[in-house]
């Protein structure tokens, strides 16, 4: 359950990226020129406008899907439907939910799923700025995987929760603050009509 997707910046460098003392970085690179968070933010843009595995993600989160659509309002989400046509989930990036989305070293771009009753079922980084070496910690298959069934109602809390990576600390708590408030934030707005009961 969830993997690290490499942070893709179309049109400037298909590699990782990092926001360091001397502004975004590319792992493979080096510094680019000129930098800043709003670049930043900018390529997190063109990282997510580039994710091409939702397919695959929506039905790791939801293996007995049949079908999914997606839906503009009250913001844009995945509606994940069974063979019978019950709703059985949602999915989602959390930049949609909620504005803070700032990382540890910079914005971040979370796909994520969730059921009716709230709970979490799966968790994606799609684009990240943080240090690479930090990252592979933080964002590892093991971290993410604490997620899965955690429900909205769950505090949350690193260290009893969900637990924060040793060494990098800062990162992976900056993905437990967003997956919990972008999870409550579209449980709140969201309707499930036409869900099946558990």
């Amino acid at each position: 359950m969830g993997r690290v997707v490499p942070f893709i910046a179309a049109g400037v460098c298909a590699g990782v990226y990092f926001l360091g003392a001397g502004g975004l970085r590319c792992a493979d690179h080096g510094p680019l020129a000129g930098t800043s968070r709003e670049y930043a933010a900018s390529c997190v843009r063109k990282a997510r406008a580039h994710h091409r595995n939702i397919d695959n993600e929506v039905k790791e989160c939801f293996p007995e899907e049949s079908n999914f659509t997606w839906v503009r309002e009250p913001f844009s989400h995945v509606r994940v439907y069974d063979a019978k046509g019950n709703l059985i989930g949602v999915c989602f990036y959390a930049e949609d939910a909620i504005d803070d989305v700032e990382g540890f070293k910079g914005p971040m771009s979370i796909f994520m799923g969730l059921t009716p009753q709230g709970a979490l079922r799966g968790i994606f980084i799609v684009a990240q700025c943080d240090t690479p070496e930090y990252a592979r910690q933080a964002f590892s298959g093991r971290f993410l995987s604490q997620f899965k069934s955690k429900s909205i109602r769950d505090g949350f809390v690193p260290g009893k929760d969900i637990q924060a990576v040793s060494g990098a600390t800062m990162s992976s708590s900056a993905v437990i603050r967003i997956v919990k408030n972008a999870a409550r934030a579209a449980y709140g707005c969201l309707t499930f009509e036409g869900a099946r009961n558990p």
